[in-house]
C-alpha cells in the first residue's frame, strides 16, 4: 500500500496491521497500537468503495435508519449527501495515513492512565490549599466537611479540561502529521473535512423527526456537551490541512 510505503513503516508494525472495512459507520475507527501486543487494528469506513457518485444508490440509502422517501431523493441536500460519500483518492490516503498516526504515536490506556492521575493530584493540591490559607483546621468539623465536598469538585473540573485538552492535542498532531506527508495529503484532509460538513448540512435537513436539527448546526458541525469536548471542531481541523497545504505548496519552486 502507498501510504505504509511512504510512512516508511518497518517489518514489525506492517505485521501487526490489520484493517478492515466498517460497514456500520461512515467514520474511521481504530484500535490499539503499533508497539502493542495485538497490534493496532483500523477500520475503514465504507465509502471508500464508492468511485463516483453514480456507485451512490439513494434508493437503498438508510438515513437514521429509514430510507429516503422519493420526494427526499430529488432535492437538493440528497445531491449534497451523494457527493459528500465520494472521496477522491488524496483523500483516502489522508485518512489512512491520519489512522496510521494514531497507532504509532496514541497509546490508548497509557493516555487514560494520565487522566486518572490528575484525580488525586489535583484534590490533594487544592485540599491542602484552601485549608492552610483558611485555616480550617481550627473551624468546626460540620464546616471542613462542607469544604472539603467543595474541594472534591475541583479535581472533576481539572479531569474534564485536561481530557478535552488531550483529545484535541491528539487530533491536531494527528492531523497536522498526516497532512505534512505531501501536498496531495494535506488537499486530501482539505476535502475530507469539507465533506463531512456537507454530510452533516444534508443529514441535518434529510434525518427523520427533525433529528438532524438537534445533531447538527448549521456549520455542519455536531453540537457538542457542554462539557466534555466529543472531538476538534471539522471547521479548525480543515483550517489545519489548508494551513499546511498552502505552507507545502509555497515551498516548492515554481
Amino acid at each position: 500500500m502507498q501510504v505504509i510505503a511512504e510512512m516508511q513503516l518497518n517489518n514489525k508494525q506492517t505485521d501487526s496491521l490489520r484493517a478492515f472495512l466498517n460497514f456500520f459507520d461512515e467514520k474511521t475507527t481504530s484500535l490499539g497500537n503499533f508497539t502493542y501486543k495485538n497490534g493496532f487494528v483500523v477500520g475503514l469506513p465504507k465509502i471508500f468503495l464508492l468511485e463516483s457518485i453514480d456507485d451512490v444508490d439513494l434508493n437503498n440509502l438508510t438515513v437514521g435508519k429509514k430510507n429516503l422517501s422519493v420526494d427526499q431523493q430529488t432535492t437538493e441536500r440528497a445531491s449534497e449527501l451523494k457527493n459528500s460519500m465520494v472521496l477522491s483518492g488524496s483523500a483516502k490516503k489522508f485518512l489512512i495515513a491520519r489512522e496510521m498516526n494514531r497507532g504509532l504515536h496514541v497509546f490508548p490506556g497509557l493516555e487514560e492512565t494520565k487522566l486518572l492521575l490528575v484525580l488525586p493530584l489535583s484534590f490533594y493540591v487544592f485540599h491542602f490549599f484552601v485549608f492552610k490559607n483558611l485555616n480550617l483546621e481550627l473551624t468546626s468539623r460540620f464546616t471542613r466537611l462542607i469544604w472539603t465536598g467543595i474541594c472534591s469538585l475541583f479535581p472533576g473540573l481539572v479531569y474534564i479540561t485536561a481530557r478535552n485538552i488531550q483529545r484535541d492535542s491528539i487530533e491536531r498532531n494527528i492531523d497536522l502529521a498526516a497532512s505534512s506527508m505531501g501536498p496531495d495529503y494535506a488537499s486530501g484532509g482539505v476535502e475530507w473535512y469539507s465533506k463531512m460538513m456537507a454530510r452533516h448540512l444534508a443529514l441535518r435537513d434529510l434525518l427523520p423527526d427533525g433529528k438532524g436539527k438537534l445533531q447538527y448546526n448549521l456549520k455542519g458541525e455536531e453540537f457538542q456537551p457542554l462539557i466534555f469536548n466529543k472531538h476538534r471542531p471539522l471547521s479548525t481541523r480543515k483550517n489545519d490541512c489548508q494551513k499546511v497545504y498552502e505552507n507545502l505548496r509555497s515551498e516548492k519552486p515554481i
